[in-house]
């Protein structure tokens, strides 16, 4: 998955889940919410500690897998 899709991916849970939009995640976390709409959008750099914060206030964890090969 590439950085823009995992910010789709947010983009989408954040608008989903009947959280209280982007303003109400960037006051939980602590952010503005015009960084935090850059970060999603792609006109910030979205660093791993955030995505992390992010993901777990959206309820989810980060996890690393190891490539599959492909053939």
């Amino acid at each position: 998955m590439d950085a823009e899709a995992i910010r789709a991916t947010l983009r989408e849970h954040i608008k989903n889940r009947g959280y209280g939009g982007q303003a109400e995640l960037a006051r939980q976390l602590g952010l503005s919410r015009t960084y935090l709409n850059h970060v999603l959008t792609g006109r910030s750099p979205l660093p791993l500690d955030l995505l992390d914060r992010i993901a777990e206030a959206l309820g989810f964890e980060l996890e690393l897998r190891e490539k599959q090969p492909t053939s």
